[in-house]
């Protein structure tokens, strides 16, 4: 009985393995979005706090194995992998890929450092539900809205991204109207889009 007891894996392990798995799948679904949708995640989540995030900050530190604050390709291929290999068949990545730690990477990272920060990382792993709830999707719609107008502009997003070029593809992704601008609830409809 003893034996058996040590050949199973703890219940502390096996939450791991599911934490492990659901960040995976979370990931895989950001490389997916769209850049403005990933820029509303990442303004989100300078602001997050809180018990939502406690299993986050854990998953986190247990993927910066030399605990340097940041995530290298290696760490995240190694933490990751195990579970990036069968995302074919739950509709993650279309095939499975060599190295979908390096894909991960390359959306996650914002900052280009080739390391993810703890942000990048929050951003990329946030739960839809906690994203999707109404004062979330307010602040940073308010965020981006730079001058207050009551629409994000191009001018808004070039102050963001430092980019007339970037601003007009971000706007593009949501300008459902054409007017050059992102209402609230075209916005939001971005948001919501799975």
């Amino acid at each position: 009985a003893a034996a058996e007891a040590l050949a199973r894996p703890s219940a502390a392990a096996e939450g791991d393995a599911v934490a492990m798995g659901a960040v995976a799948r979370r990931m895989s679904r950001f490389v997916a979005m769209g850049k403005l949708k990933r820029l509303a995640l990442n303004v989100l989540a300078q602001d997050m706090s809180g018990a939502e995030l406690t299993q986050l900050r854990d998953v986190f530190a247990e993927i910066d194995a030399d605990g340097s604050g940041t995530i290298t390709t290696a760490e995240l291929r190694s933490a990751l992998e195990p579970h990036l290999a069968h995302r074919q068949e739950s509709g993650g990545l279309e095939n499975v890929d060599r190295d979908a730690a390096q894909k991960l990477m390359a959306a996650v990272d914002v900052s280009g450092d080739q390391q993810i920060d703890y942000r990048e990382f929050i951003a990329a792993t946030i739960q839809r539900q906690l994203y999707l709830r109404e004062e979330n999707v307010r602040k940073v719609f308010e965020h981006l809205d730079v001058d207050s107008s009551g629409e994000i502009s191009v001018e808004n997003l070039v102050a963001i991204t430092g980019s007339e070029a970037r601003a007009m593809e971000l706007i593009g992704e949501a300008d459902l109207d054409h007017s050059k601008t992102i209402s609230y609830d075209e916005f939001k409809a971005l948001m919501e889009k799975t």
